[in-house]
């Protein structure tokens, strides 16, 4: 979230904390043991304190909680609502290159098929400092975890993304398939009419390149307990 929020708004927020801490310690210094280290060196202790408040919070999804309840509006709000389960669809091309190998195979034609449509799960985990994402197919064919995962506002909307590189394993994969390939999507966070939120963007993966039958398609998220919507093709 660190891209989202920037690093100027992070150490201001941990000098207002130390700050705070500097100011209060005073108050403290009554108190068995801690009093003795307070007054030893104030600034040290609020320094100290302040920094492990952050870090330790950050790791507790403390400060990921408190920035979802901020207005919508607010891009760091925004970006915290990330966090949680997610529930949805993955679109692939898969039909599609599979059909083109066997035309010229067969040297026919045919039509297109609709794309293959998977029904999968995702927990996000959105902190301050860092970022992960993990996707399975809820027939357990697949699942995936992230390398690198990072939040931007990058596109010309300036809507919050989720843009992560992942790779997926198979523990059973057909014939035709890989037991293990790496991918790529970018997801736009969307707020639908009914104030749910959707995630929804492209994805591709290396899925046997070498054979010329890598995949790309879109997938579709939206927050579990509001998944209706999820499997609603627009």
């Amino acid at each position: 979230m660190l891209g989202i929020i920037g690093i100027k708004t992070v150490l201001t927020g941990v000098s207002l904390i130390v700050l705070a801490l500097y100011l209060i310690a005073p108050l403290a210094v009554d108190i068995p043991v801690l009093g003795t280290v307070i007054a030893g060196n104030p600034l040290r202790f609020a320094l100290l304190t302040g920094v492990g408040l952050i870090l330790f919070g950050d790791r507790l999804r403390w400060w990921t909680s408190i920035l979802r309840r901020l207005p919508y509006p607010l891009k760091a709000a925004r970006a915290a609502r990330l966090d949680g389960e997610w529930v949805g669809s993955q679109f692939s091309n898969w039909p599609i290159v599979s059909a083109r190998r066997t035309e010229s195979e067969n040297n026919g034609s045919s039509s297109q098929p609709d794309l293959l449509e998977t029904q999968v799960e995702a927990i996000i985990r959105v902190r301050i400092f860092g970022t992960s994402m993990c996707l399975k197919s809820i027939s357990g064919y697949q699942e995936s975890d992230t390398i690198s995962a990072r939040l931007h506002d990058e596109g010309q909307d300036k809507e919050i993304r989720l843009a992560y590189l992942f790779r997926s394993s198979v523990p059973t994969p057909e014939l035709t398939d890989e037991g293990s390939f790496m991918g790529a999507a970018d997801l736009r966070l969307e707020k639908q009419t009914d104030g749910s939120l959707l995630l929804t963007g492209p994805m591709f993966t290396n899925r046997s390149w070498q054979n010329g039958l890598n995949t790309a398609g879109t997938i579709r998220l939206t927050e579990k307990g509001k998944a209706k919507s999820a499997y609603q093709v627009v």
